[in-house]
């Protein structure tokens, strides 16, 4: 839960990488007076590998958001 920069590399290509928790984004959108009107944590495809697929009931790949802002 705590934030922190890291370094990592992967196929040649090396980034730093932010670790944020959710709640921090989610905070920063609300605050902006944004609204989510979607979140989703799509599932593996069937065809994924056994592994994979129990991986991602711990925790998922990834999150789809849809934000929105109010008309004023």
């Amino acid at each position: 839960m705590t934030e922190r920069a890291d370094w990592v590399q992967w196929r040649g290509i090396r980034i730093h990488n932010w670790h944020r928790p959710l709640s921090r984004y989610m905070s920063l959108f609300l605050a902006e007076g944004l609204q989510l009107r979607a979140f989703l944590e799509p599932m593996p495809t069937p065809d994924a590998a056994a592994a994979a697929i129990e991986r991602h009931h711990r925790v998922p790949y990834f999150v789809l958001m849809e934000w929105t802002k109010p008309v004023a």
